[in-house]
């Protein structure tokens, strides 16, 4: 029964010390340039209706989501709501947050998965914009060991991939 015991508290050991060494938080970033105004394309960002009828990955995956909004397009606040079936997809929210001089700043919730920071940084470049998209989110202690095995830049890019 001892032996079990130190095994039990072996593995609790090593698990605590992979969570020291895992990381603490995860940002994965995108850039792309667009044939258009950074200003028309800061409008379209934070237009979330614009986003889920035009942009968003979920509505691919399940167009017949159930989707609400709440506040005003444009205003700090502004939310898109949606539940799915699909697994993919689940259920969340997304809330734009401000602008801040070229960044807009919006966090995205994932039922049970927590939240993320999402950053827009539109710069006018040329004829056009370049768009960068950044997400960025804090790893809870117990979880960090995991990301010693898991690469989120990896699954994003196979995410967009699929779509």
């Amino acid at each position: 029964m001892k032996k079990i015991l130190y095994i039990l508290i072996g593995l609790v050991v090593v698990y605590l010390i992979l969570c020291l060494c895992g990381a603490s938080s995860v940002k994965v970033e995108r850039s792309i340039q667009i044939n258009a105004s950074a200003d028309m394309v800061r409008s379209k960002i934070v237009d979330l209706k614009f986003f889920h009828e035009s942009w968003s990955p979920w509505t691919e995956k399940d167009p017949n989501m159930t989707v609400t909004y709440s506040g005003e397009t444009g205003k700090e606040g502004n939310s898109m709501s949606w539940v799915s079936d699909n697994k993919e997809v689940g259920k969340g929210t997304m809330t734009y947050k401000g602008t801040h001089g070229d960044t807009i700043v919006e966090s995205l919730y994932f039922d049970g998965q927590g939240e993320a920071q999402i950053f827009h940084i539109v710069s006018a470049e040329g004829t056009g914009g370049k768009v960068s998209w950044v997400m960025q989110n804090t790893v809870p202690f117990p979880f960090r060991a995991m990301m010693l095995f898991m690469n989120i830049d990896k699954m994003v890019r196979r995410e967009q991939q699929t779509n």
